[in-house]
């Protein structure tokens, strides 16, 4: 579907405009109506002449405008306040959307290098269990050598006791 140009908008109300935007939408809704659901612009131009919206290029550069708005806002958190839509062409605002929807997601960054990256992570934490798993075994060598010494300690403790005392105190 082709864009209209401005000329062709600035021929056409906005309701007539609305209208024309609601088709593929209304197209979409009829083809399962029991399933499918979807909002559609208000199609009365009271509606429209009320929010200083009379042509159809005026409906066109407020939904731009909303659009640039909405997806700038989303894609980096702060409503771009400083771009000046008001001195754009309607040429110039598609491009503009154009320009911020073409900038990737985080989550579609991530996306096009979860294999690379989820396989560089599952390989850290099979390093980090292997780690785990001979910091174990070498504490357990510890405490089974540690319990050796204390058995021979146990032990000397009841061989001192065997001995006579000669009144000196014994310290080994």
């Amino acid at each position: 579907m082709t864009e209209p140009t401005e000329a062709t908008l600035s021929t056409m109300t906005a309701a007539e405009r609305a209208a024309e935007i609601n088709v593929p939408t209304l197209a979409w809704v009829a083809e399962d109506p029991e399933h499918r659901a979807a909002g559609v612009l208000v199609e009365e131009q009271s509606f429209w002449s009320d929010r200083g919206i009379h042509t159809g290029l005026d409906l066109e550069r407020s939904l731009l405008v909303s659009e640039i708005s909405d997806s700038y806002k989303s894609l980096h958190g702060i409503r771009p306040r400083w771009i000046r839509t008001d001195l754009m062409t309607l040429a110039e605002l598609r491009a503009e959307l154009d320009a911020i929807v073409s900038v990737p997601t985080e989550d579609e960054v991530w996306a096009d290098e979860d294999d690379e990256v989820w396989g560089e992570y599952q390989a850290r934490c099979e390093a980090e269990d292997a780690e785990a798993r001979a910091s174990r075994a070498a504490q357990a060598a510890l405490d089974a050598r540690e319990d050796a010494l204390w058995a021979v300690q146990d032990a000397l403790e009841g061989f001192r006791e065997r001995l006579p005392s000669c009144g000196q105190p014994q310290w080994w």
